[in-house]
């Protein structure tokens, strides 16, 4: 948080190695304060008054993590709405949702810092190449998904997301290799869209990497994030060129409505933290 920028595009779960090689420039490469996204709020965000900050957030740990009164304002992108729709609108966590959000709320803050936290490339794993391997997995195995659910409800075997079929050996490193970089080219769409939007000085960057069944660092799974490879500690920061920079102010911390917690275990669950 106390590094340069005006506006901070969070990818979760984003390799440096793997955007860099979509990248049409080189980036550089930084070392993340966390392993998973709740550590990285632990410790880069919590015990700071970022007063002049506003955060736009699509990871439910914001609310298991981020301590009260930490940003000005705190915009949960899947919102009062689960309260309702619970666990069927995975759509909340698309990235051109978290985009509309962020658009919507540009101008009403533009004396303020923002952080905007899209969920990709960290799964619901959104993409024809995904719908394809959730559907193919059900038809052969009776496996069922509980996030983006494309098949019937019934299935023999329940995972959270393919992420969670690999480490079972169901797919192959190449096969969720695929799927990762599919939903890291649409998050970047999204986030090259709203850098594109605006003013100051913007950075994308990501709270943790992932592995992808690479072997991993010492006490690392072959898949997820829960450990401290480079591939997970490795982020990217890649910095917009700009042509001025904001001018902001501190206010009070607006006082943001909760979301319930059995919502958030829900989310959290469905998103395959728990």
């Amino acid at each position: 948080m106390q590094k340069d920028w005006d506006n901070l595009l969070l990818l979760d779960a984003c390799r440096y190695d793997i955007l860099q090689s979509l990248a049409d420039r080189e980036i550089e490469k930084i070392v993340s304060v966390g392993g998973r996204s709740s550590e990285f709020i632990e410790e880069a965000m919590n015990g700071k008054e970022l007063y002049d900050t506003v955060y736009i957030s699509s990871n439910p740990h914001v609310e298991m993590t981020l301590d009260d009164g930490v940003f000005h304002d705190v915009i949960k992108t899947y919102g009062e709405s689960w309260k309702n729709q619970r666990t069927n609108d995975h759509t909340k966590f698309h990235p051109e949702n978290v985009y509309n959000i962020a658009k919507d709320n540009i101008e009403s803050y533009s004396d303020k810092y923002i952080v905007v936290h899209f969920m990709q490339p960290h799964g619901p794993y959104f993409g024809e190449k995904a719908k394809h391997l959730r559907q193919e997995l059900a038809s052969e195995y009776n496996i069922r998904f509980t996030r983006l659910p494309d098949t019937e409800e019934n299935g023999k075997k329940q995972y959270a997301d393919l992420m969670y079929a690999a480490k079972d050996g169901y797919l192959s490193a190449a096969q969720i290799h695929e799927v990762y970089i599919e939903n890291l080219k649409l998050v970047l769409e999204y986030a090259e869209k709203l850098a594109n939007e605006l003013n100051g000085k913007t950075v994308i960057s990501s709270d943790h990497g992932e592995n992808l069944g690479n072997p991993g660092g010492v006490f690392s799974p072959k898949y997820g994030h829960n450990g401290y490879s480079p591939e997970v500690r490795f982020v990217p920061w890649m910095e917009f060129e700009y042509e001025q920079r904001k001018s902001v102010t501190s206010e009070t911390p607006v006082e943001s409505e909760s979301v319930d917690d059995e919502t958030v275990r829900e989310q959290l669950e469905h998103l395959g933290y728990l």
